[in-house]
Order: C-alpha cells, then structure tokens, then sequence
C-alpha cells in the first residue's frame, strides 16, 4: 500500500506535464500506423518465397521492436519527471518524509514510470498482432508469430521498460535536473535501443532457454540500477 500511495502521487504529478505527456504519447501512435500500414499492403500473392522469408522473420520482427522500443523511450521519459521533476518542483520532501525504505522509495517511482508504459504498449502491441492475423495469409502469420515468439516480445516489452525507467533512475543520482538527466539518458537508450533492432531478428530465431537468459540478465540489470538509483535517497535524508 506504501508503494501504491507513491505510484498514485506520482501519476497525479503528471497533470502539471500534460502537454508534454501528450506529446510524447504520439510517437507510438505513429510507429502502430506506420506497423500496421506495412502489414495491410504486403503483396503476399505477388511475393516470392525469399521475399515472404525475408518479410516473416526480418521486418516484422523489426516492426514488432519498434513499438517495443517507442513505449520503452516513454518509461524512460515517465522516469525522468518522477525522479528529477520533484527536485525541480520542491516536491520531493513530503516523499522523503514517508515511512518507506530508499530501495522501496526507487522502486515506486520505477514502477510508476514503467507501469503505463508497459500496459498501453501491451495494447499496442496486441493491435499489431491483431491486425497482422486478419491481414496477413495464415501461413505468413504462423512464421512470424509463433506463441514462443509472442511470449518473447511481450516479455521483452515489460523488460524493455523496467530496463529504461531504472537506467534514468540510475542517472538521476548523479543529475538531478530534468535537462541533464534527459540529455545524458535518452540518447543512450535511444543508441542502445537501435543497436538491440539490429540484431533482434536473430535473437528471435534463438532456443527458448537462450531467450529466457537474456530476459533474466535484463531483468536482473534492472534490479541493479533500482539499487544504485535508490542510494541518491540516504544521502539526501
């Protein structure tokens, strides 16, 4: 309940950022359009079997960790206001004064950030799917997503997101404003994230154990920057 009381706090905070939350909502918005787009207009009938190959396991992979990485930018810039915005806005005080523990204090804000990211790019990414069951060929579609490689992706998107909230969580300890925090983090998640896209069509077509590794690693890499982020509290109290 501790935790949720500080979640909810840091969800109301966010009225005072509405348009730039709005703002940066509209950039999954576009990648979905264009995903979609690309799924409804593919020649199937006309295409070649390389082509089809090519299509099921290189660019809708590719489409795929677009949205993926679109709702992770988003944690990533949700992170930013809940750790760096209540030192900016005075705010921060009335959270310090709670009977919460620093690693609880970090993980609340981490999971406020990471939270609605991960269930609207969950929406997202289901409409993707959706939408290239209807409209692409039944074998085209059973390549591409398979329930291994569905399982994966939503995975990848709670990961994704937990990843970039607790990076920027990490930063903030060291930049406490929101224009420093923001020029330091986002540009290496945004490199991080392209360097990931070219290499995600092969990481799909690895074992189950290989992908459930990387999950686990990306998981417990969170963790760590939840606790490095967390000691910027002990030392302001």
């Amino acid at each position: 309940m501790k935790l949720f009381a500080i979640m909810k706090k840091d969800w109301l905070l966010l009225r005072r950022e509405r348009k730039f939350v709005i703002a940066a909502f509209f950039t999954p918005m576009f990648f979905l359009a264009s995903t979609v787009h690309s799924v409804s207009t593919f020649p199937y009938e006309s295409a070649g079997t390389l082509m089809k190959g090519a299509f099921a396991f290189q660019i809708l992979p590719l489409l795929a960790f677009a949205n993926i990485a679109a709702w992770a930018l988003i944690a990533g810039i949700l992170a930013v206001d809940f750790f760096c915005g209540e030192t900016e806005h005075k705010t921060l005080e009335p959270t310090l004064a709670a009977p919460v523990s620093p690693i609880e204090l970090a993980s609340s804000k981490v999971l406020a950030a990471a939270i609605p990211a991960i269930i609207l790019g969950s929406l997202f990414l289901t409409t993707f799917v959706v939408v290239a069951k209807i409209e692409l060929h039944v074998d085209l579609f059973s390549l591409a997503f398979s329930p291994s490689r569905l399982i994966f992706l939503f995975s990848l998107l709670v990961v994704s997101c937990l990843i970039s909230s607790t990076f920027v969580a990490m930063v903030s300890r060291y930049l406490s404003s929101i224009k420093s925090c923001t020029a330091a983090s986002m540009p290496t998640i945004g490199v991080l994230l392209a360097i990931c896209a070219l290499r995600f069509p092969d990481v799909c077509s690895l074992s189950a154990w290989a992908k459930s590794f990387i999950l686990f690693g990306a998981a417990c890499l969170s963790v760590l920057f939840t606790w490095i982020s967390s000691r910027q509290f002990i030392s302001i109290r």
